[in-house]
């Protein structure tokens, strides 16, 4: 799950809300916290890690 919600967060169009319920988070704290856990990072700081464009 959480290796689907970083693909869907990366390609930017979806909210993070979004992002959560598509993948099976109850809440984006939810998600936030299994991203960080899995791969260190929450879905703020992966976005802020993308180059713009």
């Amino acid at each position: 799950r959480v290796e689907r919600a970083r693909v869907l967060l990366l390609r930017g169009d979806l909210s993070t809300s979004e992002v959560a319920e598509l993948t099976g988070f109850a809440h984006q704290s939810h998600l936030a916290h299994w991203m960080r856990r899995e791969i260190g990072q929450t879905p703020g700081d992966l976005r802020r890690a993308q180059p713009p464009g």
